[in-house]
């Protein structure tokens, strides 16, 4: 009995222990997922909702290149950052940095043009084509994609993802890799809607888990708490949705 006492009062101590504010860095991250200056999107909501529901709020949050999101946590003047969970270069620095559960995933995609009837089902065929992909892709895509890319001299990468549409439509990429969700978003704004036809999405890999990191491990705790609370009280499918209509799951 004492035991099962003892349990519950350090259960409640912990789950209390992190009633406060923190910083939040996204990096470069767009609609649907993160919406500004609205503060809101599908990314933003969950994060935010999951905090929440362990008395966590967040105090500021900035939209940061990913290589300043990681030097701001390694030197922790940030709290947390939302990024792509397979991205190594957090793990690099000295100070110990904790990855918390998946928030949700990235769908990206490789997008062509449907009228130019292009092949590039094999990895080796983004070795001779014209290639624009996010910051960071070369990285987080795996080895097979970034041994294509090493010598393709027609490969690039940039953080700003609105330039992509353009690029593609006027034919000056053979190919952008993106999240499609982010693309579609991007398209529409510049070319208008009901567009999405004119291209080609194929899946370069399964999926992009997403989530948190933070130099605090107590945090992360508090977060992976949160996250399986909004999931099993129904908030987390509420946030999906309300973005429905802007979340593809799928290339």
């Amino acid at each position: 009995m004492y035991q099962r006492v003892l349990f519950y009062i350090l259960l409640s101590l912990n789950i209390s222990s992190y009633s406060q504010e923190v910083s939040i860095a996204f990096t470069k991250s767009m609609a649907p997922y993160l919406i500004t200056p609205k503060e809101s999107g599908i990314e933003y909501e969950i994060v935010a909702e999951a905090l929440k529901s362990q008395g966590v709020s967040l105090a500021t949050y900035k939209n940061l290149h990913y290589k300043r999101a990681v030097k701001l946590l390694a030197k922790k003047q940030i709290d947390i950052v939302v990024s792509n969970r397979d991205n190594n270069l957090y793990f690099q620095k000295q100070v110990k940095i904790y990855s918390s559960d998946v928030t949700l995933n990235y769908v990206d995609c490789a997008i062509s043009l449907k009228k130019r009837n292009l092949s590039y089902d094999k990895m080796e065929d983004y070795s001779d084509k014209t290639v624009w992909a996010f910051k960071s892709a070369r990285e987080v895509l795996g080895s097979e994609f970034k041994r294509a890319v090493s010598s393709n001299r027609n490969y690039t990468e940039n953080y700003d993802q609105n330039l992509m549409v353009n690029m593609l439509a006027k034919e000056r990429v053979d190919i952008v890799i993106s999240d499609k969700n982010i693309f579609l978003n991007l398209l529409e704004k510049s070319l208008g809607p009901g567009k999405s036809g004119l291209f080609t999405y194929k899946k370069i890999i399964p999926i992009t888990p997403r989530n948190i990191k933070t130099h605090n491990a107590e945090l992360k705790e508090t977060f992976n708490r949160g996250l399986k609370q909004i999931k099993e009280n129904g908030v987390y499918e509420k946030i999906l949705k309300k973005y429905k209509n802007q979340y593809d799951s799928k290339c």
